[in-house]
């Protein structure tokens, strides 16, 4: 049986002998051995689904000619918390996530809502991403590892916001009888008052 993988750019085939009355956990057990990589990291996936452990091959429909495909999935990737919660709409607030990130070799991507940007390995605890521009309101952040990895779970959320950050420092001049017109030194980019 043919088995494929295609990550960070490169294409990899190889083939396995393994018996269609077999298991899916069956295919992970010898993708890891040839690989060596953890069983428990990987998904395979057939015509765009992933597989169970406990699928039997030939109720999926899968032949000796059928192509499966794997990816590592890194199961313990978690996000915990994030600093600060909220940006401007502008983009470009430096945002700490804090939670489980195994590797610093590898490639992270952090989604903001439904934006990836470049995530920064600081250590097996810290990633700092910068936030893309975004319309006001709160947009879920994930994270994940690698170009075929997935996205972890989660429910930490970044709101942005386009308003008065300090509205202390709001100073209301009378300019005629007809028009009121208010300053201040710090509004949000793109702000209206």
């Amino acid at each position: 049986m043919k088995i494929e993988n295609y990550s960070e750019g490169t294409f990899d085939s190889f083939d396995i002998t393994i018996s269609l009355e077999q298991t899916v956990d069956d295919v992970k057990h010898e993708i890891s051995i040839f690989k060596h990589i953890e069983k428990e990291a990987l998904c395979i996936v057939y015509n765009g689904d992933v597989l169970t452990d406990d699928v039997v091959l030939s109720t999926k429909g899968i032949t000796l000619s059928s192509k499966l495909r794997y990816f590592v999935s890194h199961c313990n990737l978690q996000v915990e918390s994030i600093y600060p919660v909220q940006g401007y709409t502008s983009g470009g607030t430096r945002v700490t996530i804090q939670g489980n990130f195994p590797g610093s070799q590898e490639k992270y991507t952090v989604r903001f809502g439904v934006t990836d940007v470049v995530g920064q390995y600081v250590d097996e605890k810290t990633v700092v991403a910068f936030s893309p521009a975004h319309p006001p309101g709160p947009v879920t952040v994930t994270i994940k590892i690698g170009d075929n990895g997935r996205y972890a779970h989660s429910d930490i959320l970044f709101s942005y916001f386009n308003t008065i950050v300090q509205s202390d420092n709001i100073e209301v001049k009378c300019v005629d009888k007809i028009s009121d017109k208010m300053y201040a030194d710090k509004f949000a980019s793109g702000g209206v008052c």
